[in-house]
């Protein structure tokens, strides 16, 4: 789980500051992932339905045109390796209720300041936080 929660923390990282993921680190943390998943081993059914989320993710984005990021979708397929199918849709959905809540008190504090919200785009990844800082002390 720690290997896990590194990936996390520099995805964050890098999410926060160029707002894009590097293939390096998906590349890195994915060959990681799977040694995790041989050592542990896993079946393959559970491997795909844990990397399932990312996989909806990325055709999301794709049906979107961009309105929801790829590297969130290659994140969430490579949190499949590390964590099983229910726990990566848990942080996903936890990330989409902390980012909700976020947006709705940023969308409330513009417009009571008479300000423009539209075009602001906000990282997504660290909102998965608190939900992988849980599943690291559970």
């Amino acid at each position: 789980m720690y290997l896990f929660l590194a990936f996390l923390t520099c995805a964050v990282w890098q999410d926060i500051r160029t707002r894009e993921l590097k293939a390096t680190l998906l590349a890195g943390f994915g060959a990681a992932g799977a040694v995790f998943c041989l050592a542990q081993g896993r079946e393959p059914a559970e491997i795909f339905w844990s990397v399932l989320t990312g996989i909806a993710i990325l055709i999301l984005s794709r049906l979107s045109g961009g309105g929801i990021g790829k590297g969130d979708g290659w994140f969430f397929l490579v949190a499949g390796l590390f964590l099983n199918p229910l726990e990566n849709v848990l942080l996903f959905l936890s990330g989409l209720f902390l980012s909700g809540i976020f947006c709705l008190v940023l969308l409330t504090v513009f417009f009571l300041k008479g300000r423009q919200i539209k075009g602001l785009r906000i990282p997504f990844l660290p909102f998965l936080i608190p939900a992988g800082l849980w599943f690291l002390l559970t």
